[in-house]
């Protein structure tokens, strides 16, 4: 049984490889629909305005920002402490202090909200949602990555730590999606895919 992490550790846990594959999962499968094609760098459209909802130290976003250099991205967290690691190499995010429930931007801002591994740090899913739907444009993405409820006991967790149901997330996206689907090869630690689900969402 492995040993789940706090979310102070959780850029620990999520090293670089592991970010790498999941950003990759997230360009080929999010950041592409876009435009609707798979192969993200020759057709997908340029300018686009994603923010990653607890992005920590930016494990994420040091993938995707080299990779797209003409998007533009936002990183929001809880803690101020944590968010000044992105000034480092990341001077190009906008970072705010935020939480999902409480998202600091106005309405219909962003082409594709994501968060990785921290709806499950939130009290309310369902307002997580709605928020990350609310500051989507018609027509954008919202796309959770998380665990999957199925898999539940191959980690030591804390009382506070949730793991998500394939269906039962999938109806609460439903509420803002018109179309929701679940990526379930996310790899983690070489090809273990089924621990992690990606939940993608088209907004209403």
């Amino acid at each position: 049984m492995r040993e789940a992490t706090s979310s102070a550790s959780r850029s620990s846990f999520l090293h670089p490889e592991r970010t790498a594959r999941i950003s990759k999962m997230l360009q080929k499968r999010s950041i592409s629909a876009c435009s609707g094609h798979s192969d993200v760098k020759d057709h997908r459209i340029k300018d686009c305005v994603l923010i990653d909802l607890g992005c920590g130290k930016g494990g994420y976003l040091r993938n995707l920002v080299p990779t797209f250099p003409d998007d533009y991205f936002y990183g929001v967290d809880i803690s101020e402490e944590v968010l000044k690691y992105l000034d480092q190499d990341l001077t190009t995010v906008e970072k705010r202090i935020g939480n999902l429930t409480c998202v600091p931007y106005e309405d219909d801002r962003f082409d594709i909200t994501y968060t990785c591994e921290a709806l499950e740090h939130a009290v309310d899913i369902g307002s997580a949602i709605r928020e990350m739907a609310r500051v989507t444009k018609s027509g954008g993405y919202i796309v959770v990555i998380d665990k999957n409820k199925e898999r539940l006991g191959e980690m030591v967790i804390g009382e506070w730590e949730q793991w998500f149901d394939e269906e039962e997330l999938k109806n609460i996206m439903s509420r803002y999606c018109t179309e929701v689907k679940v990526e379930k090869k996310v790899s983690y630690e070489e090809a273990d895919y089924g621990l992690f689900y990606a939940w993608i969402g088209k907004v209403r």
